[in-house]
């Protein structure tokens, strides 16, 4: 590195500001976790459970928690742009926009003739 020189705690140092960081090479190791929790913390974000839900049976503390799924959910957003937009059709019908004839049956208006 010629813009950083690395410290004795194993991150980098700036030579023009000072400021200092560290550099991670994966999203993975871009929380400091061991690796069985870090799977059941992909887990309950696949299976789209809050960090607020897992309180009562927490994996990893709460702020570790969200930079995770922070981090799991920068990683979709890439994966999206990297992706080609869809080009398939959107098939639409009542049921897509709440309404229907179910639901006027329901509210006592009569079926409409077919």
């Amino acid at each position: 590195m010629r813009g950083a020189w690395q410290l004795a705690d194993s991150r980098l140092k700036c030579r023009r500001c000072g400021r200092r960081y560290s550099w991670t090479t994966t999203a993975w190791e871009g929380v400091r976790v061991s690796a069985s929790p870090k799977r059941q913390l992909l887990e309950l974000f696949v299976l789209g459970v809050p960090v607020y839900r897992q309180r009562f049976r927490a994996v990893a503390s709460a702020p570790t928690a969200e930079r995770f799924y922070r981090i799991v959910r920068a990683c979709c957003a890439m994966a999206e742009e990297l992706r080609e937009p869809f080009g398939g059709a959107i098939e639409c019908d009542e049921t897509m926009f709440g309404g229907g004839a179910w639901r006027q049956a329901r509210l006592g208006r009569s079926l409409p003739a077919r």
